[in-house]
């Protein structure tokens, strides 16, 4: 089951991509982009890890909304998505800047990524498309360097969680 969610996400985003921020006004407005950056910055302010510029990971990059903003606020970025597409118009709307980086997601682990890599992880609006969201979550703790930053930006929906046993545990 997981693995035919994951394969149904990469072929929705695989072929939405051009038109996802066009589709979606509710996050590229001007109020909401303010207050994700003005939230990126202040968890990157948080990081008690040394790094300069800090290595961020944009779990579930899509387009780049995140990764933009992390980029701009001066953080190394490795991007991450489980959609080839989406990773390939980031780079080709961001450019090579030096500071990103990306990784095809697998949809079901970070295995390849070691523990401790990151000193902050951000994802925005990604958690309701991974079918074990919680194993992603301990994932993410994983991946985070002591003194790192986790910043989960998820939407309220209890229309969408409803009768999930996980979402009870979460």
């Amino acid at each position: 089951m997981q693995s035919e969610l994951t394969e149904h996400n990469k072929t929705i985003y695989d072929s939405m991509f051009p038109l996802y921020e066009q589709q979606h006004v509710e996050i590229f407005n001007r109020t909401e982009q303010t207050r994700i950056r003005t939230e990126l910055q202040w968890a990157l302010d948080q990081i008690l890890s040394s790094a300069n510029p800090p290595r961020t990971l944009d779990f579930g990059a899509g387009t780049g909304n995140l990764t933009r903003h992390l980029l701009d606020l001066g953080a190394f970025v490795t991007a991450a998505d489980v959609s080839k597409e989406c990773l390939k118009h980031l780079i080709d709307t961001v450019g090579r800047t030096g500071r990103l980086n990306t990784i095809l997601l697998n949809g079901s682990d970070l295995a390849h990524v070691p523990a401790e890599s990151f000193d902050m992880v951000a994802t925005y609006s990604v958690l309701h498309h991974i079918p074990d969201y919680l194993a992603s979550v301990r994932e993410l703790v994983r991946i985070i360097k002591p003194g790192g930053i986790i910043v989960i930006d998820h939407e309220n929906s209890p229309r969408f969680w409803e009768g999930d046993t996980n979402y009870a545990r979460y």
